[in-house]
């Protein structure tokens, strides 16, 4: 990481989306996960957010993306996602809901 979690998260938001940190609101923070890179020979410590994106049309994806889709998070089984995104999720989910 290049700064810390809570930085990062915002970071990536904006690399990923064209979010601005204004643009969006954390609801909630989960459990550090340790994901291994299958084989790769690598762990990634995933710190997972749950964001609220106050205007969806903002959001505008680059050529690293084939697509985006909103779905329930029930449905995120049913894609091919990165490793562990389930387990991910409902850490989160099940997470407090953050202050302020």
């Amino acid at each position: 990481m290049e700064s810390t979690p809570d930085e990062q998260a915002l970071t990536e938001i904006g690399e990923e989306t064209g979010l601005e940190p204004e643009d969006v609101h954390l609801l909630k923070k989960g459990k550090v996960l340790r994901v291994d890179g299958e084989g790769l020979g690598v762990r990634w410590m995933v710190h997972p957010y749950l964001f609220h994106v106050k205007d969806r049309g903002k959001i505008r994806t680059d050529w690293e993306h084939t697509g985006a889709k909103w779905i329930a998070p029930r449905e995120i089984g049913d894609y091919p996602t990165v490793p562990r995104l389930k387990e991910t999720l409902e850490r989160v989910l099940q997470a407090p809901k953050e202050e302020g």
